[in-house]
């Protein structure tokens, strides 16, 4: 009898676990979609904050270092000069260093309004692209890790990969990989 019961144990573990597994992923694809239908919807402010600040960081240093962007240039003009400077030191660090991702944010850059003033003119710039593209986006897959999430979702034939973390408690766009065309 103890030996069926430790066997009982052992099953009740491993198929708690797989549902836990099982929940967290449909989490994290029900985060995904809603995140999706808002871009398909235009709603900038449901886009940004379904963002992680670590995306929201690597999202702004791409930005700057695309020195054709006069969008961002013209914002940095709008800039307050204190958060500049605090920008300008960030931004240079990791000029020197060239990591394949930026580092945070200060969190006065994170938690100011220039910054999602910034995000949503991007996003109001390609706004036909992007809600055409979230509008026929589908997850493929959901895979989970000790350091969070991947969902490969399609759009138009090509697969891509998001990360996602968990920040405050949610789980967040954390990241994007480059698409890539399936095999035949």
């Amino acid at each position: 009898m103890k030996a069926a019961n430790g066997l009982l144990i052992v099953l009740c573990v491993a198929g708690c676990a797989t549902t836990d597994q099982e929940r967290q992923g449909r989490i994290v694809r029900d985060t995904f979609e809603r995140w999706n239908e808002a871009l398909a919807r235009g709603d900038v402010e449901a886009g940004y904050a379904g963002m992680s600040d670590g995306f929201k960081s690597h999202w702004l240093w791409a930005r700057l270092r695309d020195r054709n962007d006069t969008v961002t240039q013209a914002h940095l003009a709008k800039l307050d000069p204190a958060l500049r400077g605090l920008l300008d030191v960030w931004f240079n660090a990791h000029e020197k260093e060239q990591p394949q991702r930026a580092e945070l944010l200060p969190q006065s850059l994170l938690n100011s309004r220039w910054l999602f003033d910034l995000y949503r003119e991007h996003l109001t710039r390609e706004k036909q692209t992007v809600t055409a593209e979230a509008k026929v986006r589908t997850v493929r897959e959901v895979y989970l890790d000790e350091t969070g999430a991947t969902v490969t979702a399609e759009t138009l034939g090509i697969l891509a990969m998001y990360a996602m973390v968990v920040e405050g408690g949610r789980w967040k766009i954390d990241g994007y990989r480059q698409a890539v065309r399936p095999r035949k």
